[in-house]
């Protein structure tokens, strides 16, 4: 059953406590990106698993059309990212796959063809990625599982989230009061860096929102308790938005702002806009622009004015670059589009395209959309893309009918956090960042369970369930 009793909340705490500490050893190792640092993140995800769900009794996916979504990212495309790496036969894949097959024969001449060949072009880094994929679908389906208890509340979700950007915003801070000229915290790139207080910037100013909503709905005035999570929302949000500005990221920088932007006009601006409503929603519009542009005016650092003043900088790969890196993957797209050529395998598969920028070795496409069409192909990226896209669809819907202000504002928080990734991942790879990938993986996980069929705010109970344990309690008159 979904409910639990009191008694199993210190175990559900634990189990919150080991995925926050995986969470922050990410964040504090260069975003796990090296073998030993993932291994042991998946370790403890792994042990952690077998502690969540050995007591489950319901689907570990759940019914209707979020759970197939759920079931495609957390066991299907894992499956599909192995199907790259493993030996298959020769021919099968000419068919499936001519640009591999024609690599291959071009191999023959160095007496290196197989009669089995993977689809990957480099099978060994594609079961690398496959072990990340499957690190991320436990997340998502343990911090899902969480959310679907009884006894956790909403914001509780949330707090691990705010706790691990929070600190490495902090972090941050002091790395340049110390002399550091750009604000890394416990990544070794600036982007990266302000990608993960982007996924969870929009938590902060949201959870300010839940607390006045509900202080109003309980009485006229303001109680303290809901005084002091507003102003901690607001200050999170102050001291993420520091961070940001610090890490010298132009991205960065901006999809920060659009997502403080976002969380505030759908709080006060329906999605739905009515004639009678138009003045109000209008002058709420105008004041968030203006409030908007002196932002943009006011807060950049002399040093990040400098970088946006020199976007074609000489130490990094430059926008003219990337546009034409782009136009060169899409070649590559053209000739793997089925089954691409392995998940990691980008920068080995792209070196038979490549033209630009001779200076930089190009391992990633700095957009993640682009690079994940090549690597798994039109099947592949419809497996991981589709149940994302279905998921943002049901949250839109979940926020719009909702009533109850923690759970519309935690909705609020997720699709905010969705939007800032996906406009990042146009010009970056953050998704290749493995803490990255994780805190996305939690958010995904507090949405499928939002925006379960079944799911109830009441402590996470089915309503059909809720229904049958309320008509058997009933004592015979």
């Amino acid at each position: 059953m979904y409910h639990s009793s009191r008694s199993r909340q210190p175990a559900l705490l634990a189990a919150l406590t080991a995925l926050w500490a995986v969470l922050s050893y990410a964040t504090w190792s260069n975003g796990a990106y090296g073998q030993r640092q993932w291994l042991l993140c998946l370790l403890v995800l792994c042990a952690t698993a077998i502690a969540v769900f050995s007591r489950t009794s319901h689907p570990l996916w759940g019914p209707g059309l979020s759970g197939r979504s759920v079931f495609f990212l957390t066991a299907v495309l894992p499956l599909y990212v192995l199907f790259q790496a493993i030996p298959l036969p020769g021919i099968f894949v000419d068919l499936i796959s001519p640009a591999r097959g024609a690599l291959e024969q071009m191999l023959s001449g160095f007496d290196l063809q197989s009669t089995f060949n993977p689809v990957s072009v480099f099978p060994a880094r594609t079961l690398e990625h496959a072990l990340r994929f499957v690190g991320y679908a436990l997340m998502l389906l343990m911090v899902r599982e969480l959310a679907m208890r009884r006894g956790l509340g909403s914001w509780l979700l949330a707090a691990p989230l705010l706790a691990v950007a929070g600190m490495q915003a902090l972090a941050g801070l002091f790395q340049v009061q110390g002399g550091d000229p750009v604000a890394l915290g416990g990544y070794a790139n600036r982007n990266h860096f302000a990608g993960l207080l982007e996924l969870a910037l929009p938590f902060a100013p949201a959870m300010s929102f839940a607390a006045l909503q509900k202080s109003s709905e309980r009485s006229s005035t303001l109680d303290l308790r809901a005084a002091l999570l507003a102003s901690l929302g607001w200050a999170l949000a102050a001291l993420l938005m520091g961070g940001v500005l610090l890490s010298l990221s132009r991205a960065g920088f901006v999809i920060a702002l659009l997502g403080l932007a976002q969380v505030v006009l759908f709080r006060y601006v329906p999605l739905r806009l009515s004639v009678k409503d138009g003045l109000r929603n209008l002058g709420v519009l105008i004041a968030l622009l203006v409030i908007l542009a002196a932002a943009i005016i006011f807060l950049p650092t002399d040093a990040l004015i400098d970088r946006f003043g020199d976007l074609a900088a000489s130490d990094e790969i430059s926008h003219d670059s990337r546009v034409a890196m782009w136009t060169e993957t899409l070649r590559l797209i053209k000739d793997y589009w089925l089954v691409g050529c392995g998940l990691g395998a980008y920068g080995s598969a792209f070196v038979a395209y490549r033209a630009s920028s001779p200076m930089f070795q190009i391992p990633y496409a700095h957009n993640d959309f682009l690079q994940y069409l090549g690597e798994l192909g039109v099947v592949g990226f419809a497996i991981g893309f589709v149940p994302i896209v279905i998921l943002w669809v049901r949250l839109l819907r979940r926020f719009e009918r909702e009533r109850d202000a923690n759970v519309r504002c935690m909705a609020l928080g997720c699709l905010v956090s969705m939007h800032s990734l996906a406009l990042h991942s146009l010009v970056d790879f953050n998704l290749y960042i493995p803490a990255n990938a994780l805190i996305f993986a939690w958010v995904l996980g507090v949405s499928a369970a939002l925006t379960q069929d079944d799911f109830s705010q009441n402590g996470g109970i089915p309503r059909q369930s809720r229904r049958k344990f309320m008509h058997s309690s009933r004592r015979p008159e």
